[in-house]
């Protein structure tokens, strides 16, 4: 029930949010594009730990004068901003084209974020699953003026960006989906 967001596990103490094992949680989206809002703050909210860890080694890094951990703290943090992206993708197109009152629960268990949603129609549901991996390409692009002046935070968003975009070609997630959708949707051109 905690994988499919039906049911989310209690709160924990501190120690066991700093070293115990990750906890599912779940979130009732809100009609319309507060949804969006809700998903950000939930997504942010379950990956906290995370974060909280790559900003601490960001700063021993900065205090110690040790490059490699900054980046390696960096690259943390832009991978979050990924996920984040991906995910919002998601809860984006799914409020754009399912009905107003279509229910959508987020679900965050450490670094993994996904959204629960009743299928839709094959072309929106292949929409709604492809907005995920195209999402930060999408948001990539903003990031082309920053290029010049930190070139390596550029190509280090592009590869995450295109790695996104590869798993929709795996045979499980939104590469299932997608396939299944595009299945479906061919399915019913052929009968119309």
């Amino acid at each position: 029930m905690l994988e499919l967001g039906l049911a989310s596990e209690a709160g924990s103490n501190v120690w066991r949010w700093l070293f115990g094992a990750a906890t599912s949680r779940a979130r009732l989206l809100p009609d319309g594009w507060p949804a969006v809002h809700a998903a950000l703050i939930h997504c942010l909210t379950g990956m906290s730990r995370w974060a909280a860890l790559a900003f601490v080694s960001s700063a021993l890094g900065f205090a110690a004068g040790l490059s490699s951990l900054i980046a390696l703290a960096a690259g943390g943090l832009l991978f979050f901003a990924a996920v984040l992206v991906h995910e919002i993708g998601h809860v984006v197109a799914y409020r754009a084209l399912a009905p107003r009152d279509s229910p959508g629960i987020m679900v965050t268990r450490g670094l993994r974020c996904h959204l629960v949603r009743k299928t839709l129609a094959p072309n929106a549901n292949l929409a709604v699953a492809l907005a995920g991996p195209v999402a930060p390409a999408i948001a990539g692009s903003f990031l082309i003026p920053v290029a010049t002046w930190a070139p390596l935070v550029f190509w280090a968003w592009a590869a995450l960006a295109l790695s996104h975009a590869a798993c929709a070609a795996l045979p499980f997630g939104d590469g299932e989906t997608i396939r299944d959708s595009w299945r479906r949707a061919r399915g019913e051109r052929r009968r119309g």
